[in-house]
């Protein structure tokens, strides 16, 4: 499932390292189906104005604005966007302190290809079901508030979102056994 979704979806890569930033967009090419691209969070700010994105990717250390202080307009501005944070240096306080502004995960560079990617995926996946709840709770009894998501420990939203996708699978299962009789 996620695979499709993927291959479905945009991202935008933010990173000041040019050469870098164009081999990590050629590489993503061959798994999403556009790939946007900014060498600042300036930029980045301006794409995510311009194109409908699923995902950003962003590096945490660049000049006039970090990736944090993206993360925090991002989280203010553009809030069911998940982002992720590249990060080549330890992971100090003040880089933990993004998971705040609903960063949905760190990754340390150098990266492998394949963590990148399936973080991106589970990013994609982890939204599109957060906006589904909030669609959801518009519309019945269900309560959800997307804050209170972000706010649990990585673990806790992966068990939570197994769960919900459960729910999900089983609901739409009885829902066909139904209309099939």
């Amino acid at each position: 499932m996620k695979i499709e979704i993927a291959k479905l979806s945009s991202i935008l890569l933010i990173d000041d390292d040019i050469d870098l930033l164009d081999m990590l967009a050629e590489t993503m090419l061959k798994n999403f189906l556009h790939v946007y691209k900014a060498d600042s969070a300036k930029k980045g700010i301006e794409m995510l104005h311009l194109h409908s994105v699923d995902c950003v990717v962003v590096d945490f250390k660049m000049p006039y604005m970090d990736g944090g202080q993206f993360a925090k307009f991002a989280s203010a501005y553009f809030s069911l966007i998940p982002v992720i944070l590249l990060t080549g240096s330890a992971i100090t306080p003040k880089v933990l302190e993004c998971l705040d502004y609903n960063v949905f995960d760190i990754v340390m560079k150098p990266y492998h290809e394949e963590l990148l990617i399936n973080t991106i995926q589970n990013s994609i996946v982890s939204s599109r079901y957060i906006k589904l709840l909030m669609a959801l709770s518009e519309s019945t009894f269900i309560e959800f508030d997307k804050d209170d998501y972000f706010k649990l420990k990585k673990e806790q939203r992966t068990k939570f979102l197994a769960q919900l996708e459960h729910m999900l699978r089983t609901n739409l299962a009885a829902a066909k056994a139904i209309k099939n009789s």
